[in-house]
């Protein structure tokens, strides 16, 4: 019997000690996955605060038709026929 209490007592804070870094590893987790799905939904909520202006913008006359003919001020016609616009772009310039 001598000498066995050691071991046990090793052997028993180390099963505690790992379970521990196990739950801390698994709240660690839970707290990103937490964290991702609200900062979706702050971006979703953001994108449609966007689209609901700009509707609201098309629909009170606020943009002139001659900047979407003109292709100005980031107003644009959506033509199929024509190439992606951003084929179109020279990505090299210090201004993009």
């Amino acid at each position: 019997m001598a000498g066995v209490v050691m071991p046990t007592t090793v052997l028993l804070l180390l099963t505690i000690t790992v379970l521990a870094l196990g739950a801390i590893s698994l709240n660690s987790m839970q707290t990103k996955i937490a964290t991702n799905s609200a900062d979706a939904q702050i971006a979703f909520q953001t994108a449609e605060g966007a689209l609901n202006k700009v509707q609201e913008d098309v629909i009170a006359g606020n943009f002139q038709q001659a900047s979407f003919a003109a292709g100005s001020a980031g107003l644009y016609f959506f033509d199929p026929t024509l190439p992606p616009r951003w084929n179109s772009i020279d990505w090299s310039g210090g201004g993009v």
